[in-house]
């Protein structure tokens, strides 16, 4: 019974880790891509809102 036990704890911490693994790489890209977007508002102000609108409507649809 005790191994049982353990062997779904490990199971458990390892899913918590590849969740936690998961959630970095998320921010990770969430940031790259905010920091591309500010590079993309700094050099080109006029067409910075162009941009964005057509990236929200690809995400949206």
């Amino acid at each position: 019974m005790n191994e049982v036990k353990l062997s779904r704890s490990v199971r458990g911490e390892n899913k918590f880790q590849r969740d936690l693994k998961v959630l970095f790489i998320g921010l990770v890209i969430l940031t790259v891509f905010f920091y591309w977007l500010l590079g993309i508002m700094k050099r080109y102000p006029r067409t910075f809102s162009e941009v964005v609108s057509w990236k929200l409507l690809v995400t949206f649809l």
